[in-house]
């Protein structure tokens, strides 16, 4: 369950799609993502304790990955699932069943 925390909040998906792709630096993926670096900072922290992605430092740069194969395809599937279920109507938002 706690991955599946983790992985829950758009900041934290867009900066595990970017590092499945590529090793990046916190100001990178400021940069990516649009982000404060200090939110950035703690959401990597948050994504490092649930140990989907590792540091390494680099000169004086930290780089960090995913360290999961699987990543991709859950965060595929997860977007994907919350594109199909998501309301297409805005008034649908306020509808209750």
């Amino acid at each position: 369950m706690a991955v599946l925390k983790a992985v829950a909040g758009p900041i934290r998906l867009r900066l595990l799609q970017s590092l499945t792709q590529q090793e990046l630096s916190v100001g990178e993926l400021v940069e990516l993502v649009g982000a404060h670096y200090a939110a950035v900072s703690q959401h990597l922290a948050r994504l490092r304790a649930a140990g989907l992605v590792t540091v390494r430092r680099s000169g004086t740069h930290m780089l960090y990955r995913t360290t999961n194969p699987h990543l991709p395809a859950l965060l595929a599937t997860a977007l994907h699932l919350a594109e199909q279920t998501a309301p297409q109507d805005p008034a649908q938002l306020h509808e209750h069943h």
